[in-house]
């Protein structure tokens, strides 16, 4: 868990009467799963939880705005295909490649996205249903656009945490980031080496395996920037998909945590 072949140092945190945890995450299972084991590890010292949700800025008209777009693209694809089988092949061809690359986009990763949430429910909603029914602590909603604002920082500040811990989430700026004496991420990933986003595709991509895995680290302003503290690698297993490994390897950074 302590990476070995990484330079070591010591980080001296000053000592403290009380040490409340402020925890902040986005709003998916995985993320509830993180929030509920931190609560019943630390109990009492979690003193508030904060969950990113956007659910209500993304209203059902997105819905209706993709469904009317991807009615229109099948339409055009039709009368493209219409073309390229009566003329104008080289144009039709062209035309027929950009429509399919932008329909890929829109729609084939829409149904990736619906199967991922189904492996996420299969591995985590029995768990985080019995964790919710056993805690009782709600999380206080939050869209991303306030997270880093002056309001949001004020309300972290009055709340003092010597510790924020995070998953997933935009950049934090430094100044909410300063509101505790500790800021501490959990990142599904190997860092150093595999920062930012699709880090375990981008392991598995590369055939790199040793690098699936996961990692806790202070949080800095960056991308996975900060100073490592733990990181282990995940266990995979002869079923798994590309969505369960990822999955997997959350998982064991909230073990981590």
């Amino acid at each position: 868990m302590i990476p070995i072949d990484l330079d070591y140092q010591i980080l001296n945190l000053p000592k403290d009467e009380r040490y409340t945890i402020v925890i902040l995450t986005s709003n998916s299972l995985r993320h509830k799963r993180f929030a509920y084991r931190l609560i019943e590890e630390f109990g009492d010292m979690v003193v508030r939880w904060y969950e990113i949700d956007n659910s209500h800025q993304n209203s059902i008209n997105r819905e209706k705005r993709l469904s009317k777009i991807e009615k229109i693209f099948k339409k055009l694809k039709r009368v493209y295909s219409y073309i390229k089988q009566n003329g104008i092949k080289t144009l039709a061809k062209r035309l027929l490649s950009s429509f399919d690359d932008i329909y890929y986009r829109l729609f084939v990763i829409k149904n990736m996205s619906k199967s991922f949430q189904e492996s996420e429910e299969r591995l985590f909603f029995d768990e985080v249903n019995s964790l919710s029914q056993k805690i009782d602590y709600k999380a206080i909603k939050i869209t991303s656009k306030e997270l880093n604002s002056q309001e949001f920082i004020d309300e972290l500040k009055s709340l003092n945490p010597y510790f924020l811990l995070t998953l997933s989430g935009p950049l934090y700026s430094k100044e909410l980031i300063n509101c505790a004496t500790v800021a501490i991420n959990q990142h599904a990933g190997y860092s150093p080496d595999y920062k930012g986003s699709n880090t375990i595709q981008w392991a598995l991509y590369h055939r790199d395996i040793n690098s699936v895995a996961s990692t806790v680290h202070l949080l800095s302003s960056g991308a996975d920037d900060g100073a490592i503290l733990r990181r282990s690698q995940s266990t995979i297993l002869p079923d798994d998909n590309i969505d369960t490994i990822f999955l997997r390897s959350v998982a064991l950074g909230t073990e981590l945590m």
